[in-house]
């Protein structure tokens, strides 16, 4: 493979990465912000804490065979990147009182219907096994997620 190919690969993990922490910290930011929800909010941030040490675990997997990874074309980081920066922006929101539990719910929504692992999943080609099944398994839990915050909030979503 191609150090072009592999940063391209390298950077999707990257942003994964950060997506799944941004993700995490907007949910405890929810968590310290509405106390009647906040056992639900503190569930799905410890899910993405796992979810991002996994993407973590998928970064070290690519940098130790790089030559079993390539990057399909089409794949666009920059949305991933654009994702990362708005759920950055939401949680400075939720943090500062500007957002709204209903907003924040439509948001958490918005992130557990995105399924950006499955994006991921279909972006990075390789044959290994564990890469597969950990990134198999973060988009499985995902939906999940999405299901876990429409019951939550059936009154709320609409």
């Amino acid at each position: 493979m191609e150090n072009e190919t592999m940063k391209n690969v390298g950077d999707v993990l990257d942003l994964m990465a950060l997506a799944e922490a941004r993700v995490r910290n907007f949910y405890r930011a929810c968590a310290a912000q509405w106390e009647r929800d906040r056992e639900f909010w503190l569930t799905l941030a410890a899910e993405e804490d796992t979810h991002y040490a996994t993407a973590i675990r998928l970064c070290r997997l690519a940098e130790a065979k790089p030559e079993d990874y390539t990057l399909e074309s089409g794949f666009s980081a920059e949305a991933y990147r654009s994702f990362a920066e708005v759920i950055r922006d939401n949680t400075l929101a939720v943090s500062s009182g500007a957002m709204e539990e209903t907003e924040a719910v439509h948001t958490a929504q918005m992130i557990e219907n995105s399924i950006l692992e499955s994006s991921v999943l279909r972006a990075v080609r390789t044959e290994n096994k564990e890469f597969q099944a950990l990134l198999s398994g973060m988009a499985d839990q995902t939906r999940e997620h999405a299901a876990m915050v429409k019951a939550r909030f059936a009154g709320v979503i609409r």
